[in-house]
């Protein structure tokens, strides 16, 4: 293919770089920088659009779903952010660090933390549906698919969830810590 556009963090003033990967939605692009700040850009011109001061390091990458981005910080708190403007309009905290990506599915946004948590989250209203314990560190996104949700620990263990009431279905121990977002196949 050829290259439609450029974006130069350096030339643009987003200095750190970027830890992550983009997410894309909505005729726009949306990363974050260590710097603290997300930021969306125009995906047909590469022109920054809007950028969010979080005033906290990022690490995990956005996540786009309906008119939203969704992102959390290293410092355990978690954005709601419209895609448009980039005005917050809804977050909360967590216990621990978040350090990956937060997964939607069916209208809910799921996100883990490094307190050992993963929440699920209604959208629509801001309403908290469930808490899940996992007793160590939640290093990976979470998988949806076939009503349940998975997801990997820091020591190793890959944990399986009914999607709607966030109850264990099963749980894999492997060796050493997984830090990769599961690829699940329906």
């Amino acid at each position: 293919g050829t290259e439609r556009w450029r974006y130069s963090p350096k030339e643009a003033n987003t200095p750190g770089g970027s830890w992550s990967s983009p997410a894309a939605g909505d005729g726009r692009v949306y990363f974050n920088s260590v710097d603290g700040k997300v930021y969306a850009l125009s995906g047909s011109t590469g022109d920054l659009l809007w950028n969010y001061d979080t005033g906290r390091g990022l690490r995990s990458a956005p996540a786009y779903s309906d008119g939203l981005v969704f992102i959390g910080a290293y410092e355990g708190v978690f954005h709601a952010l419209s895609a448009k403007t980039g005005h917050r309009e809804w977050g909360g905290g967590s216990g621990g660090a978040i350090g990956s990506a937060a997964a939607v599915s069916d209208g809910v946004v799921y996100f883990g933390s490094w307190d050992g948590t993963l929440q699920a989250v209604l959208i629509k209203g801001v309403v908290p549906q469930w808490k899940f314990d996992a007793g160590e560190s939640i290093t990976t996104s979470a998988a949806a698919a076939g009503g349940r949700l998975f997801f990997g620990t820091i020591n190793g263990k890959m944990i399986a969830l009914d999607k709607a009431s966030g109850n264990r279905i099963w749980e894999f121990a492997v060796p050493g810590g997984i830090h990769s977002t599961p690829a699940v196949h329906d």
